[in-house]
């Protein structure tokens, strides 16, 4: 199902308005509707040293030239490049692009790294099952350092460090509860997550606190950047013992890694912050008049799409003991693309999810101006964004992975 993107409140045109059932697709409420109409939907203003941007309206809403679009068609397909194991995907977890074009893909399946050159010619492969040293386990991610070093993370908490032609270099372990890691500021930035007291009784929500965080290099000692908000979960007791789930439009912390240092979102608007390599806030980026408010008939859809229609006794017994939320998540990813633009994820519904229906995603500037909405094929996730382009893998009508390049046009 595909959701329009945020609008306006006309001033005068409300009635008759009905109330949307797809994610999203809010009513923005302006507040400057007895304002003259040359106002700019876009301000900032210091405070205290940091900068607020505030947008009530898209730009491209009023300059729809302006718009971008992601292309359907594939402008590169590494499995259409070759033939064979080499170009034969399953379960891809993390793919990065280097700085000389090649294309780095962390293969779950194989659990191998793979290299293509910018063409789509299988490189090197390295990599077999284990947790010894050049032996990969489950991926986390994938992420490029200084050089086109690879760092990878795998289960439970190892790091591997490999060198632009996959030559091993070193590997060493983290925290084991290190999650989310990018290169960052000569170094590896990681969230890490709070442990479950196990004096929990269950049957709440909780959102419990993670500390982001700043190792060296070699895994070393780590300055704590800020401590922030985790994922919400739902803590369930069965004759099983404690055990969580994710509650119903689930909000999680969002962080990216900018120029300027880091980008911190909590999705409970939709709203996120720049902050420099030491934490500091910078600048607060917000837009004005969200409803994320949720109608029972939504929530009550979101449920039997997740129960299904013929669940065991736990799921059925969990699914009915969590809390009826009152609002939608503002977002579910944050990716920085190559010119500093945010692309904020729209949350998708658990049918959505399953029908792999076009995603919409909204797009704000380098100086936090919401440009617009960007819609992506359901069937493409994204994880990585240049300047024209988008890396990601898509699902062909067999199911099969397909490592593709999308091309985003820009007038």
């Amino acid at each position: 199902m595909h959701r329009p993107p945020l609008t306006p409140l006309r001033c005068g045109k409300t009635k008759g308005l009905a109330p949307s059932r797809v994610l999203l697709s809010a009513i923005l409420v302006v507040s400057a509707c007895a304002q003259p109409p040359a106002q700019s939907p876009f301000a900032t203003r210091d405070s205290a040293g940091v900068t607020i941007a505030v947008s009530t309206a898209p730009r491209w809403q009023a300059a729809r030239s302006e718009a971008w679009v992601v292309s359907e068609d594939p402008t590169l397909d590494l499995s259409a490049t070759g033939s064979g194991p080499d170009h034969e995907f399953y379960r891809v977890a993390d793919i990065a692009r280097l700085l000389d074009g090649r294309i780095a893909v962390a293969n779950s399946g194989s659990h191998q790294i793979r290299i293509y050159s910018s063409q789509g010619e299988h490189i090197a492969s390295t990599g077999r099952e284990g947790e010894g040293p050049g032996e990969f386990a489950r991926f986390f991610n994938l992420d490029r350092l200084p050089g086109d070093t690879l760092l990878v993370h795998t289960y439970p908490s190892k790091i591997t460090i490999l060198s632009p032609e996959l030559e091993l270099v070193r590997t060493f372990d983290l925290d084991p509860l290190a999650r989310r890691l990018h290169a960052f500021a000569g170094g590896i930035l990681g969230s890490l997550g709070t442990p479950m007291e196990e004096s929990r009784e269950g049957n709440e929500q909780v959102r419990l606190p993670e500390t982001l965080v700043r190792f060296d290099a070699s895994g070393g000692a780590s300055d704590t950047i800020m401590t922030m908000p985790g994922s919400e979960a739902f803590l369930f007791m069965s004759e099983f013992g404690l055990s969580g789930g994710r509650p119903l439009f689930h909000k999680q912390t969002e962080v990216a890694v900018t120029g300027e240092g880091l980008v911190v979102g909590f999705a409970d608007s939709l709203a996120y912050d720049i902050r420099s390599r030491d934490g500091d806030l910078i600048r607060r980026v917000r837009v004005s008049g969200v409803d994320l408010s949720l109608s029972r008939s939504e929530v009550a859809e979101e449920l039997a799409a997740r129960v299904g229609p013929n669940p065991d006794p736990f799921t059925k017994a969990m699914h009915e003991a969590l809390p009826i939320p009152r609002t939608r998540a503002a977002y579910e990813n944050l990716l920085v693309d190559a010119t500093g633009h945010l692309w904020a994820g729209v949350q998708p519904s658990w049918t959505e999810r399953r029908e792999r229906a076009p995603r919409d995603w909204n797009v704000f500037s380098p100086e936090g101006e919401w440009l617009g909405v960007v819609t992506t094929p359901g069937d493409f996730t994204p994880f990585e964004i240049g300047a024209e382009h988008l890396l990601g893998v898509r699902f062909d009508e067999m199911d099969l992975e397909h490592v593709q390049v999308l091309e985003i046009r820009k007038p």
